[in-house]
């Protein structure tokens, strides 16, 4: 019995952290936002707005989103495109009445592109007041964690472990600078700014830093088993936030009306979504890890699993009289499984 009550307590301990830590702060009005189907429903949205967008919508068939790949956009082994990304062009799609087509790009294309308005938006940019004095930038519509790479033997534990060390920034990630040297000010260590990403691997290895810091989400995509070591959760109070962005006055009504989709409750749709393509990123990452026999056997699986459960070991297991189901963290479990 005591057995039983510690495996309880110990899975209510989980949920309960499971819920805080998957938690962002949600806008008060975040149900405002169940009713919005069209930009036409966002509160606030004026006759200039809707006029300028419609006279966009009549005068091409879609706008470009350039992105990098990563975890928030990648493609699946059938060719289609996932992940946060593909959900935001989805609903912006949606959203709009005009599709939005992901278009993935090297760095230099990519920033060549906007630059030069050929490509029209981008999630990739992190939100800085330098950024946002050249560029027409969204609220943030997505919060990035940071991960440290490192080489050989040498451990990142803590943040301090980074003390006296030469770290390798891409010289794009000034928001990365800042978020660190704001939450952390007592961590000192000398900064090497990077050309390019392609630099990053080869630097680490030759010693001309000790350590590299980016975006967990690139991080994740391209280092992810490779002989460098990813160390995530280290810096869990610095992030940074990134914009839908363009240089392309024309399209500042759309940048306009997101912004007051967000204020109405919208940012509780991008964070569902946020997590969905990270869930979807996930999923790919397993199946690929699955050996040809194992995906025969799961595709093999044409019925339904049968499983036992407790009846009475709430709230692990239990049987719902009244609705006549089970329930319970295991059958949340499994859900997610399946």
């Amino acid at each position: 019995m005591g057995g039983k009550r510690r495996v309880t307590l110990l899975m209510c301990i989980f949920i309960i952290v499971g819920s805080v830590s998957g938690c962002f702060s949600k806008p008060e009005h975040a149900s405002k936002n169940s009713a919005i189907e069209s930009y036409l429903d966002i509160p606030g949205i004026t006759q200039e707005e809707s006029t300028a967008i419609e006279a966009l919508k009549a005068s091409r068939q879609s706008f470009s989103f350039g992105r990098l790949r990563s975890t928030e956009g990648f493609e699946l082994p059938d060719g289609n495109y996932a992940g946060f990304s593909s959900f935001f062009c989805g609903f912006m799609s949606d959203l709009f009445g005009i599709p939005f087509v992901l278009e993935f790009y090297e760095w230099d294309t990519l920033t060549d592109g906007i630059n030069s308005a050929a490509i029209d938006f981008t999630s990739e940019y992190a939100v800085t007041a330098e950024r946002k004095n050249t560029y027409i930038m969204s609220d943030p519509v997505a919060q990035r964690t940071l991960s440290i790479l490192t080489y050989g033997s040498r451990r990142i534990e803590s943040p301090g472990d980074l003390e006296g060390l030469k770290v390798g920034i891409l010289f794009q990630e000034s928001a990365i600078i800042e978020s660190i040297t704001k939450v952390y000010p007592e961590v000192t260590f000398e900064m090497v700014p990077i050309v390019s990403a392609s630099d990053e691997a080869g630097m680490l290895r030759n010693g001309d830093i000790d350590a590299l810091i980016c975006s967990s989400m690139r991080m994740s995509y391209d280092y992810s088993g490779t002989d460098c070591t990813v160390w995530s959760d280290i810096l869990p109070l610095a992030y940074i936030h990134c914009a839908l962005t363009t240089t392309n006055p024309e399209l500042e009504p759309v940048i306009s009306v997101l912004d007051k989709y967000i204020a109405a409750g919208g940012m509780k749709k991008l964070y569902e979504l946020y997590g969905a393509g990270e869930d979807e990123y996930k999923r790919n990452l397993l199946f690929q890890s699955l050996t040809d026999e194992e995906r025969a056997y799961i595709n093999s699986l044409t019925a339904k699993i049968p499983i036992v459960m407790g009846t009475d070991t709430y709230p692990v297991s239990f049987y719902n009289e009244r609705e006549e189901e089970f329930q319970g963290i295991s059958m949340d479990a499994l859900m997610l499984i399946s």
